[in-house]
């Protein structure tokens, strides 16, 4: 009888247990959901506070931008506009001064009515010319050229009046010249302002040019007349 095959006794593969799930890992899932919520929230809460934070401080820097000393903050404008006042008061006095003097020198109505002329009409005519040069030339520059020219009249006029020289031709031929710096001077102060500013500030800038136009028209009257009547027209110009 012939030899039958051999079989082999197939093994049984028997499929790994399952791990039963644990009674803990429900609340091990709801813990981490909590801790991940309780995280989103608390970055959530972090990021809000930091937008208000900063908020709160870019409203106070634009209300003290807007504030209207804040150009008085700024070095180079509260230099010049002290200069600005200074001069402007200045330029009061000396008129007062050269009409109280003309009426000195000659009694003539047409005469004492034309220092206020020749000190106002290079404005008239002077205007437009000056404004183009501000705009041209290098507005530094231009602006200490005049104040150089002012103070240059200022000068030879109290020189004029101390050594006893003075005669009323020559009084309103030093008022228009005096005049004239002034009339070159403004187009290009005005001009320079904008840039020693930021935009913001721009607006309280020009009220604070006002500002110390106005006051310069009132203080220096009473400061002439009061230098006037307790020691003569001469120190006037002397001051200036």
């Amino acid at each position: 009888m012939p030899p039958q095959p051999h079989h082999d006794t197939p093994h049984h593969i028997v499929p790994p247990e399952a791990t039963p799930p644990s009674p803990d890992a429900p609340a091990a899932s709801v813990n981490t959901a909590a801790e991940r919520a309780a995280l989103a929230q608390g970055t959530e809460e972090a990021a809000q506070h930091s937008l208000e934070q900063s908020a709160s401080t870019g409203a106070v820097h634009s209300d003290a931008s807007l504030s209207p000393f804040a150009p008085l903050s700024v070095p180079v404008f509260r230099m010049l506009w002290l200069t600005w006042v200074a001069a402007n008061t200045c330029m009061w006095m000396n008129d007062v001064a050269a009409a109280w003097l003309m009426t000195t020198l000659t009694t003539s109505p047409v005469l004492v009515a034309l220092v206020q002329s020749a000190s106002t009409l290079p404005v008239f005519l002077l205007g437009l010319p000056s404004g183009a040069l501000a705009d041209i030339l290098d507005r530094r520059r231009y602006f200490m050229a005049t104040q150089f020219w002012v103070a240059a009249v200022a000068v030879v006029l109290a020189f004029a009046i101390v050594s006893g020289g003075m005669t009323a031709p020559l009084l309103l031929a030093l008022t228009f010249a005096n005049g004239i710096g002034l009339a070159m001077r403004w187009p290009v102060f005005a001009a320079i302002v904008p840039e020693l500013v930021s935009r913001p500030q721009l607006p309280a800038a020009l009220a604070l040019n006002g500002v110390a136009m106005n006051a310069s028209r009132i203080v220096g009257p009473l400061l002439a007349g009061a230098i006037i009547a307790s020691a003569g027209s001469a120190w006037v110009f002397v001051l200036n």
